[in-house]
């Protein structure tokens, strides 16, 4: 864990509080921190682990306190739903014919969720020791001390994206939802089983259609296009943002 408590990682939090000292002495003291990072650490923890943080921040965290406000305060929940109480997990659980209690299904939602994003991070380590030790990379992404530029930024997202959407809309239509198709079935009974959304359900499918349909068509592409790890962790924070 010392990689997500050192200076390195610390400084992306006074970045903003330095503004007073202009554009150019924030990006130099990114810079030096980030080198130091990369320097300090081991591939396959800086990728893991900022995986991880991120996936917690981004979509756990903000998952959760969702999930907070909705049993806290349903009445106010429902007026801000586009289908009123029936969407408040409660009662979805309530009208699933799971024959489960609300509470337990609920925790099965929840739990579920969290170990299929726990579980792809374990598969992102393996891949990336298959790089590292089988096929000799020095890593499965670029993790270097360079800086992407601006244009490179902007290119790899968008080919991630593409690529994400493309992958993402065949394995759902042609193998998650074909009738012929052997883990179809899987999918049906476990993602769609949640008569209406709510933040955890993104994640909540059996693991080997969630990594079909989820893991692969986001990490897939950031290996093709073999991401710098800093888009790849913006990239990873752009869509647990919109899966939230």
């Amino acid at each position: 864990m010392d990689a997500l408590t050192s200076l390195p990682v610390l400084s992306f939090l006074l970045i903003p509080s330095m503004g007073s000292y202009g554009t150019s002495l924030n990006l130099l003291f990114f810079y030096m921190t980030w080198s130091t990072l990369i320097l300090s650490h081991p591939p396959l923890h800086i990728e893991v682990l900022g995986t991880l943080l991120i996936r917690h921040l981004f979509f756990v965290l903000p998952s959760t306190l969702f999930l907070i406000f909705d049993s806290a305060v349903p009445g106010l929940a429902a007026n801000l739903k586009a289908q009123g109480d029936d969407a408040l997990p409660a009662k979805i659980h309530a009208l699933d014919g799971a024959g489960k209690t609300r509470s337990r299904r609920l925790s099965a939602v929840v739990g579920t969720a969290i170990w299929n994003v726990a579980m792809g991070a374990a598969l992102q380590a393996g891949v990336e020791v298959l790089f590292t030790q089988g096929i000799g990379l020095s890593s499965a992404l670029r993790v270097t001390t360079t800086l992407p530029t601006p244009y490179r930024v902007a290119f790899e997202l968008l080919k991630g994206f593409t690529l994400r959407e493309v992958l993402q809309y065949y394995l759902h239509r042609y193998t998650l939802h074909s009738p012929s198709s052997p883990v179809s079935q899987y999918h049906e009974s476990w993602q769609h089983s949640v008569s209406l959304p709510y933040s955890f359900v993104a994640h909540y499918d059996s693991p080997l259609t969630w990594i079909l349909w989820r893991w692969l068509p986001t990490y897939g592409p950031a290996l093709l296009v073999r991401f710098h790890i800093l888009n790849y962790f913006l990239f990873m924070v752009l869509v647990s943002i919109e899966e939230t």
